[in-house]
């Protein structure tokens, strides 16, 4: 019985660290969507190329959690996600666009980035 308890502990203690350590990305929704921002999240508008040949970012959080934002592929070429406020490492990028966030220039990997109360990620083809 003690064994039990004690290994349901430490499965309930990983599950509640794994939890705590994603932050989860809503989106991409479409401009025209009313939703309210939940508390503690951003408004992050993301615009791609009119080619619309997309673009990706990984984007990890200070706990750990790590989540993507895509450009658009479709006829959208503007859209947004809610990310939850705090500061975020670029961990990880496509070879074939280059990013700017919210308007400082170009993102390299290894970038630190802050979302608080909105937020511009913006992906171009390279030439």
């Amino acid at each position: 019985m003690k064994r039990a308890f004690l290994f349901l502990a430490v499965l309930l203690f990983a599950i509640i660290t794994e939890a705590t350590a994603a932050s989860v990305f809503i989106g991409p929704h479409p401009m025209t969507y009313e939703g309210t921002t939940p508390d503690g999240y951003s408004k992050v508008v993301v615009t791609s190329n009119p080619e619309y040949t997309g673009g990706w970012i990984e984007l990890t959080s200070e706990t750990g959690g790590k989540n993507m934002i895509h450009g658009s592929v479709t006829y959208m070429n503007i859209w947004f996600y809610f990310v939850p406020s705090g500061n975020y490492t670029v961990t990880d990028m496509s070879d074939d666009h280059t990013v700017t966030i919210n308007g400082y220039g170009q993102i390299s990997i290894g970038n630190v980035v802050t979302f608080y109360n909105g937020g511009h990620i913006g992906f171009k083809t390279k030439n």
